[in-house]
């Protein structure tokens, strides 16, 4: 699949109880190909989808007003996901000195876990890093483009570079996401 790529080489675990969906930067129900990879993937192992959603003070250019926006979006989140079946958990990490490991406290009890394939800001750095820590399979999916950045051979300065490579792969791409269907839906708090 042109979208997801595997960041490490570890093996799911025989007792894993769920498979988690980081949502670092595309914090969507709909319209998400990492979530609806996730899905899948929760589905193949015959387990229910967490999804998880963190929120620190101590990344570069953090901000009230943004972190007011993301907030203001949780109750919504987690009706949509609740919905479909899927658990859902907020941390929110207010000061720097507080544990930041929720991510690995999920991830001790998970199958793999699946977040966003992004080229800037912290989730570039968080999926150089965070693989090699997790005994688990961890997955990076672009949901951030409609043709998936990896179809692209080369970086781009330029528009009129781009844009015929990216017309090729509207074709292909220009795709709705599958609605998620949970086979396990998410029976915890």
């Amino acid at each position: 699949m042109d979208r997801v790529v595997s960041l490490n080489r570890a093996a799911v675990p025989a007792a894993a109880r769920y498979v988690v969906y980081w949502a670092q930067m595309n914090r969507r129900v709909e319209s998400n190909h990492a979530l609806a990879f996730a899905a899948d993937l929760a589905n193949q192992h015959g387990l229910p989808l967490l999804y998880y959603e963190g929120l620190t003070c101590s990344y570069p250019h953090a901000s009230d007003r943004f972190h007011t926006f993301l907030l203001e979006g949780v109750p919504e989140t987690a009706r949509r996901l609740g919905k479909r079946g899927i658990g859902y958990v907020f941390h929110l990490r207010k000061r720097r000195f507080d544990p930041n490991d929720a991510l690995y406290r999920l991830a001790q009890y998970a199958a793999a876990v699946v977040t966003d394939d992004y080229p800037t800001f912290v989730a570039h750095e968080y999926n150089r890093s965070v693989p090699a820590k997790l005994g688990i399979p961890y997955y990076a999916c672009d949901s951030s483009c409609i043709v998936p950045m990896a179809r692209l051979d080369k970086q781009e300065y330029a528009a009129y570079t781009i844009r015929p490579k990216i017309r090729r792969g509207l074709p292909e791409f220009l795709r709705p996401v599958p609605p998620i269907l949970m086979r396990r839906r998410w029976a915890g708090p």
